[in-house]
């Protein structure tokens, strides 16, 4: 058993007796590591010449300092790397004032040898002398030196954090669109390919190394192109139609003309398989709902003459395929969200027979072959709570052996090796984003690229040519929104390519990880951006529940939160029961607690910032979009004392509507909806309950909602009749419909008018009450 769960377990013990000291005490406090050394006879009597055990410490460090309250605070330090476990004293019955320093100091960013860690706390207004006396190991830290040197810790951050100054940006300086991003790179490393706008739509571009030639490839005016690829020097690409989710495959001609290879109307295109060696250069493999509405076939499209040709007829109700790296469609798989089954065939010619059956034990999708043609990767948690990387032998279906899994998150992405059939790394979420390597390629330029790039974002690499000379290079964080690099790995040097921030980073707003316990004991992560120059204290909140609701919040850049954050309020973002990426058992929580438990999550979030002091109890706000909009509405509903407003972007408020008006190839996941939200006929009295439209008449505060008239997903008859209701019931509301938008809305004008009219609802309602 490594230190860090040995010293988990024991704190675990501890924690229920361990004495709690003030880290706000008044009165006349002996400043920490005085020059006497001294304490007096009141201090001796109530224990706070007493010393105390790192696991005391680690404690009230982690309550005072951060806002992991949910969390074991020793696996809080172990994640923010403030320990590790090379750290002897985590398992010391008494602390020295050395080691208590060497924490709080690593929580600044300085991470020093002890001979130079004295002064630099010293600089840093820790402790009052610079003398490395007060610091040798027979100096053991009491509980009165402990809260000192943590109220010290708090007033530098507090100093770092309010002597800066921010401007005040506008919403179209957070919603600008970039001027590059989503690079690529040809096979060859001789050409670029980028995303760029062109009448304010996103299109793809290219751009020659060599000569720096810029040329447009497709020529969209009204919607965004999405994804892209190239076959053959014919560049591909899909998009929908005024957000109703309907993907075409469309190319551009010779005369930049766009054209429309899957022109079917209320059909779906997806590219699956683009195989050089099998198929003639002009031909491509895709799939569509186009035989049946709730079900996806194969074909062979012609790209030249958009000839089409039956490949696969999906008769029997599958909902994933895959091809192996030679182009056989090997599997095919069926789930309804809940039970998944597996069926496999050798090539082409044969049959599929199904060969397993997994009935609410946990995903598993296979992702892709390796370089033979029996051996495929899965993601899988039929043997554990969270998902795993596996690998399959594809005839059997059985699983060879586990590669990676985590034993708290999911997986959240995995990208290619630098052979084409192998995995290249995975990457997954705790508090914040982190890679796993199995490509020693990948893993020598990203160890090159560390020592290059700052240390606080997150990096990742993208396309690379064949020769793995030159590599595209991403970047973000919290505060950075984004920057693509060119890498020559022999060179070692990186050209910049675009910056994707309008904003200085250092004007942005951090976002702490956080966790609280919900009332009945579960564990709840989650995020908070807290306004720059600002004490966090008594602060107007927006409170932002995630949409899905099988999804979950990242630490990454948020451009709402951070336009929220620049007006000077707190925004709260909470994984409630029921999101993803941290396990099945956490998913599975949240069945049928629509406006239930998952609803208290929230609730007992915003109860928590109000305890600890963050928020203002008579300024918070809810805001969310689809499910998230149906949380604000709910929270109207069942806490109406709780919020001063709320705003509803594209939200359920009927759960029997909108079950009723889901897309038509939403269908085959019917089973999934009735298991995570409910049947509307066995659940009915449930559903009459959660439903906000049906409970309009609990509401009293200001409510805007904001609808896209080509909604897909949540009908703009979950907004109107809830319009209605709040109407009937005298309650002040705004709405915004917008008949070219869909589920959220994609044009620019669209979000610039949405996010300035939220604002100024908000400041209306809950800052300026």
């Amino acid at each position: 058993m490594s230190k860090k769960y040995l010293v988990s377990l024991v704190l675990a013990l501890i924690a229920i007796t361990s004495i709690k000291f003030s880290v706000d005490a008044s009165g006349d406090i002996s400043p920490f590591f005085n020059a006497s050394g001294g304490t007096t006879p009141a201090m001796v009597n109530n224990g706070a010449a007493q010393a105390l055990n790192f696991s005391e410490f680690a404690e009230t460090f982690v309550l005072e300092t951060t806002y992991n309250h949910g969390e074991n605070p020793i696996d809080v330090l172990f994640n923010k790397n403030l320990i590790t476990e090379d750290d002897d004293f985590i398992n010391t019955s008494q602390l020295k004032r050395i080691d208590a320093l060497t924490v709080a100091m690593r929580s600044l960013g300085h991470y020093l040898p002890k001979e130079s860690l004295v002064q630099k706390a010293y600089e840093e207004q820790l402790i009052n002398t610079p003398d490395p006396a007060h610091m040798s190991d027979a100096k053991f830290i009491t509980f009165e030196e402990a809260g000192e040197l943590i109220k010290n810790l708090k007033q530098r951050v507090k100093q770092k954090t309010i002597s800066a100054t921010t401007p005040n940006y506008t919403v179209e300086d957070y919603l600008s669109l970039p001027s590059s991003y989503a690079y690529s790179l040809t096979p060859d490393g001789g050409s670029l390919f980028y995303m760029a706008p062109w009448n304010n739509t996103m299109n793809l571009f290219g751009k020659e190394l060599d000569t720096g030639k810029v040329y447009q490839l497709t020529f969209s005016e009204n919607d965004d192109v999405l994804e892209s690829a190239i076959k053959n020097d014919t560049f591909l690409y899909t998009k929908d139609s005024g957000g109703n989710e309907v993907y075409h495959i469309y190319k551009t001609d010779e005369n930049g003309k766009e054209v429309n290879l899957t022109p079917y109307p209320n059909v779906n295109a997806v590219i699956l398989d683009m195989n050089y060696s099998i198929y003639p250069n002009n031909e491509i493999i895709i799939s569509m709902n186009k035989e049946s509405p709730e079900y996806f076939s194969v074909y062979k499209l012609n790209i030249i003459d958009g000839s089409l040709s039956l490949f696969f007829e999906n008769k029997e109700g599958y909902t994933n395929f895959v091809f192996d790296n030679y182009s056989q469609l090997c599997v095919a798989e069926k789930s309804d969200g809940v039970n998944y089954e597996y069926y496999y065939r050798k090539n082409n010619s044969q049959e599929f027979r199904k060969i397993k059956s997994y009935i609410n034990q946990g995903t598993f999708t296979i992702i892709a072959f390796s370089s033979d043609a029996r051996t495929a990767y899965a993601i899988s948690s039929i043997n554990s709570d969270t998902e795993a990387l596996v690998e399959v032998d594809a005839p059997t279906g059985e699983i060879i052996r586990e590669v990676f899994k985590h034993p708290n998150v999911d997986l959240y992405s995995l990208s290619s090796g630098t052979n084409f059939a192998s995995i290249g790394s995975v990457t997954y979420h705790t508090d914040k984003p982190k890679i796993e390597y199995f490509d020693t390629t990948l893993e020598a330029v990203y160890n090159r690229l560390s020592a290059l790039l700052p240390a606080d974002g997150f990096i990742s690499i993208g396309s690379y040519d064949i020769s793995f000379t030159k590599f595209i290079i991403s970047t973000s964080s919290d505060i950075n929104r984004g920057k693509y690099y060119l890498y020559d790995y022999a060179a070692d040097s990186l050209e910049l390519l675009s910056d994707l921030n309008n904003i200085p980073s250092e004007h942005n707003a951090k976002m702490a990880p956080i966790s609280y316990k919900s009332r009945d004991g579960i564990t709840i992560h989650g995020y908070l951006t807290l306004p720059n120059n600002t004490e966090a204290k008594n602060l107007p909140v927006v409170v932002n529940p995630h949409g899905g609701p099988w999804a979950r919040d990242y630490w990454s850049f948020n451009p709402e939160a951070q336009m929220l954050a620049n007006r000077g309020y707190a925004v709260l973002q909470m994984n409630f029961r029921g999101s993803v990426g941290y396990g099945k058992n956490f998913l599975n929580l949240g069945d049928k607690q629509w406006g239930l438990n998952m609803q208290n999550d929230i609730t007992d979030g915003v109860n928590w910032l109000i305890k600890i002091g963050v928020a203002d109890p008579e300024r918070v706000a809810i805001y969310g979009a689809s499910y998230g909009g149906y949380a604000a509405l709910s929270g109207m509903a069942t806490t109406p004392e709780l919020y001063a407003a709320a705003v509803d972007y594209v939200g359920v408020s009927n759960l029997f509507t909108f079950l009723n008006t889901i897309p038509s190839h939403w269908k085959p996941q019917l089973n999934m909806f009735y298991k995570r939200v409910g049947d509307p006929v066995a659940d009915k009295e449930q559903f009459e309950k959660t439903s906000p439209a049906l409970n309009a008449d609990k509401i009293k505060k200001p409510v805007f909602i904001a609808q896209g008239a080509n909604d897909p997903r949540v009908n703009k008859a979950e907004a109107e009749q809830m319009v209605k209701a709040l109407a009937g019931n005298n309650v002040p509301y705004e709405y915004m419909l917008k008949e070219n938008e869909g589920h959220g809305f994609a044009k620019l004008e669209n979000q610039l008018e949405f996010y300035n009219q939220m604002i100024n609802f908000l400041d209306k309602y809950v800052k300026n009450k």
